[in-house]
């Protein structure tokens, strides 16, 4: 359940929980969930929700756990049916309706056809079990949550780092919208 202190529970667990919620807060703020046409700001959010913006941004980056009580508010901001896209895991159908939604916005905003979001979803097994393999390690995990702060030139840069330090001759492989 969330809540906003970490105290009580073990660190690696409590850790996974807040950067499970930031990763998937950030996803729904990138797209605009529900309709995809506005990409909502931390001040937007915050007023909506009652809390502060810095507060939505340390949700944002994995920093904090909101009490059940934001979490449903949060929940109720983007129009979610509960807040258990928020925390259950990634293959519970409530996350994996949610995100087959943000998978078809993505897929809208960048101008594709309906169809690229179906191929999208095709991938998303694959995906999954990346996933399963990587939610586990935590160093990963603070990465990608920073990594969400990045511009796209940002991430670009990142991915020509770590292919240098792995002294890969080819250029990291573009993942689906989902990853």
């Amino acid at each position: 359940m969330p809540s906003s202190s970490r105290t009580g529970s073990t660190p690696d667990s409590s850790d996974a929980d807040a950067i499970r919620f930031g990763i998937r807060l950030q996803r729904l703020i990138s797209v605009g969930y529900p309709e995809g046409t506005k990409r909502y700001t931390d001040v937007e959010i915050a007023a909506s929700v009652g809390v502060s913006a810095q507060y939505v941004a340390n949700l944002r980056n994995g920093k904090s756990l909101p009490r059940l009580e934001k979490a449903v508010r949060l929940a109720a901001f983007f129009r979610l049916d509960s807040w258990d896209y928020f925390v259950k895991p990634d293959d519970d159908p409530v996350v994996l309706a949610v995100e087959r939604r943000v998978r078809a916005l993505n897929a809208q905003r960048s101008g594709q056809p309906p169809a690229a979001a179906e191929a999208a979803e095709a991938d998303t097994l694959d995906v999954a079990e990346l996933w399963t393999h990587l939610k586990n390690n935590r160093d990963v995990q603070r990465i990608a949550s920073r990594a969400t702060q990045l511009t796209p030139e940002g991430l670009a840069a990142v991915l020509g780092v770590v292919d240098q330090i792995l002294g890969s001759t080819t250029p990291t492989p573009e993942p689906s919208d989902d990853s």
